[in-house]
Formats: structure tokens, sequence, C-alpha cells
């Protein structure tokens, strides 16, 4: 190999372009890295705060259908009560006629 104008063969110009190469191509390798990791941690962040809302909105739904079931329950709970003291009143008649049959 002939040595270029300036002393330095042909040889050692390649290896350190060579060289330049490669850590051009590890810093860019690099950089992609770090940009997708911060990608991934903002999404993270994000799917935890929208996690965090649904997570609430769902509470206040499932506190409201609890809410919802516990009035239907009072609600049969009084029907029950009235029909009980229907049955009750119609009972008390019966015995009240069968007393005055006798």
């Amino acid at each position: 190999m002939e040595p270029h104008k300036s002393g330095v063969s042909a040889g050692r110009v390649v290896v350190v372009i060579k060289i330049i190469i490669i850590i051009i191509v590890i810093i860019i390798i690099i950089i992609i890295i770090i940009r997708r990791r911060r990608r991934r941690r903002r999404t993270t962040r994000r799917r935890r705060r929208r996690g965090g809302e649904e997570e609430k909105e769902e509470e206040e739904e499932e506190e409201e259908e609890e809410e919802e079931e516990e009035e239907e329950e009072a609600e049969e709970e009084e029907e029950e009560e009235e029909e009980e003291e229907e049955e009750e009143k119609e009972e008390e008649q019966q015995q009240q006629q069968q007393q005055q049959k006798k």
C-alpha cells in the first residue's frame, strides 16, 4: 500500500474510517434504545393514570350497583312484610269469624 500524502498508509485510513462508522452506529443504537425506554415509561405512566381513572370509575359504578341492589332488597323486604301483615290480618279475620260462628 502506498502511503497517503500525509504519510499515513491507506490501510490505516480505512481502519480509522471503519472505527468512526462503528462508533456512530453504536451512538445511534444507544439513542434509539433511550427513546424507546422513554416512550415505554410515558405509555406506562399514561396507562397507570388511565388505569387509575378507570379503577375509580369502576369503583363508583360498583358502589352505585351495590346501592341499587340494597334499595331493591329493601323494597322487596317491605313488600314481603306487607304481604305477611295482610296474611296475618286475613288469618285473624278467619279466626274471629270461626269464633263468632261457635
